[in-house]
């Protein structure tokens, strides 16, 4: 029979090999977090009205992957003049405010709906479904907007606006916003002068192991009991 110090370097060998085979399975499956970056401009990739027909007009983003699997979508548009009054990212038909996590913005100055000619934007080139940020009580003419998504990053338009300029409105979209959106996965650049938004599909998360891990787990448990019969003394 095993007497205590037995069962004890046992369970103990048993946590080190568990704990060994945990790490190396962890850096096993690790990988380079992937990590794309862009940039639009008038008048090469940034269509711009009034005041904002500068290249001035800068839209330029980041989105990047996080180690639980989410996405940082990190977006700077800035204009020569006038506050910015709001910007529309696209994205997918489900998209909703849950989908938005660790935003740097007002959650009050946010909304996620369907944006027309009709609802503020009079000059938009087409109806399209996204999250509207407007602007806080002091605009500028240069913001910074970070949230956080398990939405995976597709190609898709913005547009944006303030007031007028002698009469005309300033206001900004992506060349390509009529076009159809490129099927391309991301990649730096812009394709078609589209921009990286959040998508219909959610990346997985990692709140339950991997499988190659949860195989590793099982090994040890599987040779540890073997190797310590091996060494079992034998009975008096």
């Amino acid at each position: 029979m095993y007497n205590s110090s037995v069962k004890c370097v046992f369970f103990s060998k048993l946590a080190l090999l568990t704990g060994a085979l945990l790490a190396f399975g962890a850096a096993s499956t690790s990988f380079a977090a992937p990590v794309y970056t862009g940039n639009l401009t008038h008048p090469t990739g940034l269509f711009a009205n009034a005041s904002w027909a500068s290249p001035s007009s800068t839209l330029s983003w980041t989105v990047s992957q996080n180690q639980d699997g989410s996405w940082h979508y990190d977006y700077d548009f800035s204009v020569p003049e006038k506050d910015i009054s709001h910007i529309i990212f696209e994205t997918s038909l489900t998209f909703t405010e849950a989908d938005i996590l660790n935003l740097n913005w007002p959650r009050d100055l946010t909304e996620v709906q369907t944006h027309t000619s009709a609802n503020g934007n009079p000059d938009i080139p087409a109806g399209f479904y996204g999250v509207k940020f407007n602007s806080p009580s002091e605009g500028t003419t240069s913001w910074n907007i970070e949230f956080d998504s398990w939405r995976q990053p597709v190609w898709g338009d913005f547009y944006a606006r303030d007031g007028r300029t002698g009469g005309q409105l300033n206001s900004a979209w992506n060349l390509g916003f009529t076009a159809a959106d490129p099927a391309d996965p991301p990649q730096n650049g812009s394709i078609d002068s589209h921009v990286l938004v959040p998508d219909t599909i959610r990346s997985p998360g990692s709140h339950t192991p991997e499988p190659a891990t949860l195989g590793l787990v099982g090994l040890a448990l599987l040779v540890l009991p073997v190797a310590m019969r091996r060494r079992r003394p034998s009975a008096r």
